[in-house]
């Protein structure tokens, strides 16, 4: 989906019968905002973009994959995340991620202002993915939320 701002969210699933198979889930900001360039104060004033705006952002793309068949121990985290588009960046993930907990982690990141006040008390429903992080992944720093 492409946002207001230019910046676009991947949300790819893959599912069998015995549940989820595979996902890639990435944030990919905005590199550009020609209408910035163009009309600055209509950005300025507008509280939704102030967090993408200002002069020290540098945009970097991040992904959260998960993939056991190319699981291997601490080489490649079947659940991992990838800040930019470093090919050996893979951050072990305590298990998969639901949309909702991707978009939220998104909108808190990288969207704070707005988040703050239009969406700070959104709650997910749906049931987190078991966990998949392992035991020697869970030594080192990794990313872990409560389920």
């Amino acid at each position: 989906m492409k946002l207001v701002d230019g910046a676009m969210i991947q949300l790819r699933y893959r599912f069998n019968a015995g549940g989820l198979k595979k996902h890639v889930l990435a944030f990919y900001p905005s590199p550009d905002l020609l209408e910035f360039q163009n009309d600055p104060e209509l950005y300025e004033n507008e509280i939704l973009y102030a967090d993408i705006v200002s002069k020290d952002v540098v945009t970097t793309p991040v992904r959260f994959d998960f993939d056991p068949e190319a699981f291997e121990e601490r080489v490649h985290p079947m659940s991992h995340f990838t800040i930019g588009q470093y090919k050996n960046c893979r951050i072990a993930v305590s298990s998969a991620l639901t949309p909702f907990r991707f978009i939220n982690f998104i909108l808190r990141a990288f969207f704070n202002t707005p988040y703050l006040e239009h969406c700070s008390d959104m709650v997910g429903s749906a049931a987190d993915f078991p966990r998949t992080a392992t035991d020697d992944e869970s030594r080192e720093l990794h990313l872990s939320f409560s389920t």
